[in-house]
């Protein structure tokens, strides 16, 4: 942050302070907080590289401290159990920890809900993935999403005249569907269960 406030005005600063602070806030993520960055006026690879940056920095506290997450008493028991049942289940079907590295690329690639450094770096550790191949695949995950995503949304402003507000409006639409629908669809199994 440091380096972006010696790089744009005090203004241009505390926008983009305030989307980053955002992109930690569910459901914001990278498919709404780097359009919204682009649309203000603030140029896409710093954007871009910004988000990277902030990835890389969860990837790295969440690797150096996890040990810590399983102090905590309402998180730390269900992760400690699903760490076991990954373990076991790899025991079991060796063959898939060849799969570990791509498929965690891909997962961190996905643009949906939950799927990001801080989710993908917990999934690697509890698939007993090592720090550096967790560290590797988080980041070239997130560089190829944030860069794709931003690409695209300057393309669409540039050579389109797009209004970008649209393009935040339609994902925030999108994300807001989906959670209603997430919501009515656990209430209705939840209620199949109690009858």
């Amino acid at each position: 942050m440091s380096v972006l406030y010696t790089l744009y005005d005090y203004e241009t600063f505390l926008e983009m302070a305030g989307l980053f602070l955002l992109y930690f806030i569910p459901p914001a993520g990278k498919e709404t907080i780097i359009p919204a960055a682009i649309a203000l006026g603030i140029p896409w690879i710093t954007v871009c590289l910004s988000v990277v940056f902030i990835d890389i920095a969860c990837c790295l506290f969440l690797l150096w401290n996890f040990e810590v997450l399983g102090l905590i008493p309402i998180i730390g028991p269900r992760l400690t159990q699903m760490m076991r049942k990954g373990s076991i289940f790899l025991t079991n079907h060796p063959w898939l920890e060849r799969f570990f590295l791509i498929g965690l690329i891909a997962f961190v690639l996905i643009p949906f809900q939950g799927t990001g450094a801080v989710s993908g770096t917990i999934l690697g550790k509890m698939a007993g993935m090592p720090q550096i191949e967790i560290f590797f695949a988080i980041t070239v995950g997130s560089t190829l999403q944030s860069f794709l995503i931003g690409l695209s949304v300057y393309a669409l402003n540039k050579y389109l005249g797009l209004d970008l507000w649209y393009v935040v409006a339609f994902f925030i639409g999108i994300i807001v569907l989906f959670s209603i629908g997430t919501f009515i669809w656990y209430r209705l199994c939840g209620s199949k269960k109690n009858a």
